[in-house]
């Protein structure tokens, strides 16, 4: 939604916003320039870097590696790179979705940090936080002859809030609790 936005107000680089997308894949290794850091830059990484270097505002950042070997490293190894200093010229010449790239290139595990504080940034913070689900809410717009399902995410279980609800309601002793793990019984859809 909000790449959409800002690219209906002319606010986002395609080319730029395709390749956080889809990151760089090198077709020909043998015309690509060889790593200068392969003790800690992977090949993968370099791949990024010098399909990164293709887009105009990114000419030259393969070369900066091969210039400042030390200081990529010590931004590849910070803890936060995201919020951390760019080498170079970079740290100047870079706007909040071009940093992104580069951390989408090089430190694949601190995007989802980019992303949020960018939707932060162009929306809000509303925007990033999970809606407060109102069990009330829920169970006021079922019917008696359907049951509720959740389909949860990883360490969320409204059973609590379940069971609260049933015993506001005096319904606590009519409650079943039916929990099905997808892992361990697949569902079968004939």
């Amino acid at each position: 939604m909000c790449a959409k936005i800002l690219e209906v107000a002319g606010k986002l680089n395609m080319d730029e916003y395709n390749f956080f997308l889809r990151g760089g894949v090198v077709l020909d290794r043998e015309e690509q320039m060889d790593n200068p850091c392969p003790g800690w830059l992977s090949d993968a990484n370099w791949d990024n870097i010098t399909e990164l270097d293709k887009l105009t505002n990114f000419h030259g950042i393969m070369n900066s590696f091969e210039q400042y070997p030390r200081d990529w490293n010590q931004w590849y190894t910070s803890a936060e790179p995201e919020s951390a200093c760019l080498p170079g010229e970079w740290e100047n010449a870079c706007s909040e979705v071009q940093r992104m790239l580069i951390v989408r290139s090089l430190r694949q595990d601190r995007v989802a940090f980019c992303v949020t504080a960018f939707i932060i940034n162009n929306l809000g913070l509303k925007f990033t936080e999970p809606p407060v689900l109102d069990m009330r809410a829920v169970v006021d717009d079922s019917l008696p002859r359907s049951p509720l399902v959740f389909v949860l995410s990883p360490g969320v279980d409204p059973t609590g809030g379940l069971l609260q609800l049933a015993e506001q309601c005096h319904m606590s002793q009519r409650f079943h609790a039916l929990s099905w793990d997808k892992a361990k019984h697949p569902l079968l859809l004939a």
